[in-house]
């Protein structure tokens, strides 16, 4: 992992994914609430993403409790779960597990494609929610060096 400081946006046209840190909160009419931080700069972004996410994380839910990582269909955006209902704090557990998860999509993605993908994440948890990186950093020291881990400067 290497960690930068700046506007993750700035490297969204190099990447092979781009991770956005959300919940699992839907609201009533189904789309992902995307109302604080990265989340909500990727919703103004791209205007159907609210909607596309909660199509997702529903699909998920059918077979898992908690998504982990979940890539979409708006390139090259993945959800990163860091909380369940959207005005928790982040849960060390649910960021473990997608942690897992975005190292397995890499493995998956280098077989497929050939390369080690250019990934690059918002620093999870901080911010809306509540954590410090000093609790976070160990989880995320099994990432490889192809994932940039941002903060904003």
């Amino acid at each position: 992992m290497i960690e930068r400081q700046g506007d993750l946006w700035s490297a969204v046209f190099d990447a092979d994914l781009l991770c956005i840190t959300t919940s699992g909160t839907l609201d009533q009419r189904g789309n992902l609430v995307m109302n604080q931080g990265l989340a909500q700069q990727a919703a103004r972004r791209y205007p159907t993403l609210k909607r596309v996410a909660g199509q997702a994380v529903r699909a998920a839910r059918r077979t898992q409790l908690s998504y982990g990582l979940l890539p979409l269909s708006v390139e090259p955006i993945a959800l990163f779960q860091v909380e369940c209902p959207w005005q928790d704090r982040a849960a060390l557990t649910l960021i473990k597990h997608s942690v897992q998860s975005l190292l397995e999509w890499s493995a998956a993605f280098t077989l497929q494609e050939g390369h080690v993908p250019n990934i690059h994440l918002n620093f999870p948890g901080i911010g809306a929610g509540g954590l410090t990186r000093a609790q976070i950093r160990p989880l995320l020291a099994r990432l490889p060096n192809s994932v940039s881990v941002w903060t904003c400067a």
